[in-house]
């Protein structure tokens, strides 16, 4: 989690602050709130790497003399020559830095200082192992090599497209810093520490991995081993599943099939014993029919309510195949009468009421007519 230190005012009283929202900068730090998010290696973690030197880029630096700094520098110890090189440019940007949080200040930049101050400290003195800063949030100065300038004070500020840029006698220079915040610690990022592998630790590693890999060699076979023991145990208790399953399955077919001959027998003798009885009761339902068209609608001869009456009446008129008979006719002509004379109301409205059942039993036509004859005090 990173702030960006900035420097606000105008020239040359320039303050130290902490950049904000909408591009403001003032002295208060809030931990929260513009804040830049980096994925960084952790503090205090080792690794190994390997440093090439370019030709070209010595030639193009030193100009005429590059293959003799090269080698001078390749052919001496490397605390000697090379980590003191380091150092010595490093120290040299430690302190311009301290300089420039101590001039321009705030409540936050003490501890910054300190930080700087314990990096200085922790170079060794015989050059056995070198700082150096380097990669993403380390800022201008170390990113360009710091060979600009000799101090990182700002004497002005360039505004114009895109970010206002500090200035240090007309030239780029950067009046801001990418600060490291977790908890009370504010630090610069990027600083490694670099020391040389030596033949006896090389060594000492090339032993230890070949004894993890020996050991993890042996926990692959082990665990092959017993993954295959493992396959196998599964696979036959797969199969002892699968014979189990199947001996179900047959017992489950043959007592199903038994059930299914027992259940069709049984149907058989379920839909003779039906027959047997619908042969019956049809018997009995066409002697009962018979009796009922036999018997006509003479039991509505002395009747005058319709409700009694239509039972009579439906029931003849299912049995003799929803028809009534011409000789019945009359009977039911004769019925509807005494009902009208009994109930005049219901019988009002043609084709409602009573009506309906009279146009269902003798026809809309035959209705209609009795409607006109019965009702109609002119006809």
């Amino acid at each position: 989690n990173t702030k960006i230190f900035n420097l606000y005012g105008t020239a040359p009283d320039f303050n130290g602050g902490w950049k904000k929202s909408g591009g403001q900068t003032n002295p208060n730090f809030d931990a929260d709130g513009f804040n830049t998010i980096y994925e960084v290696i952790k503090p205090n973690e080792i690794g190994e790497l390997s440093i090439a030197l370019s030709d070209k880029a010595f030639d193009n630096f030193y100009k005429n003399n590059g293959p003799v700094k090269k080698n001078d520098i390749l052919h001496k110890e490397l605390s000697e020559k090379f980590f003191a090189i380091i150092n010595e440019h490093t120290k040299e940007y430690l302190e311009k830095q301290i300089s420039f949080f101590t001039k321009y200040s705030n409540n936050e930049t003490q501890q910054i200082i300190s930080s700087l101050e314990a990096v200085s400290d922790s170079i060794p003195v015989d050059n056995s192992s070198c700082v150096l800063q380097m990669s993403a949030g380390s800022g201008f100065h170390s990113i360009t090599g710091d060979w600009q300038f000799d101090d990182f004070t700002i004497d002005a500020v360039k505004s114009g497209r895109g970010p206002s840029r500090g200035q240090f006698n007309g030239n780029d220079s950067a009046k801001s810093r990418k600060i490291a915040i977790d908890g009370e610690s504010f630090d610069l990022m990027g600083f490694v520490k670099l020391s040389v592998l030596t033949e006896e630790v090389i060594a000492a590693r090339e032993k230890v991995k070949k004894a993890k890999l020996e050991a993890e060699r042996k926990i692959e076979e082990e665990r092959i081993a017993k993954e295959k023991a493992e396959i196998k145990r599964i696979e036959a208790e797969k199969q002892a599943k699968i014979d189990a399953e199947r001996k179900i399955e047959e017992e489950r077919i043959a007592k199903e099939k038994a059930e299914l001959e027992e259940r069709e027998n049984t149907e058989k003798e379920a839909a003779k014993k039906l027959l047997q009885v619908q042969t019956i009761n049809k018997d009995k339902r066409a002697q009962e029919s018979l009796k009922v068209i036999t018997k006509g609608l003479s039991s509505i001869k002395d009747l005058n309510d319709f409700n009694n009456g239509k039972a009579i009446i439906e029931k003849y008129y299912k049995a003799n195949n929803e028809t009534i008979a011409d000789n019945q006719i009359e009977l039911l002509k004769d019925f509807v009468v005494a009902c009208i004379k009994k109930k005049n109301k219901r019988w009002k409205k043609e084709g409602k009421q009573d009506w309906a059942l009279v146009v269902k039993w003798v026809g809309k036509q035959t209705a209609h007519q009795w409607y006109n004859e019965l009702t109609n005090p002119n006809a």
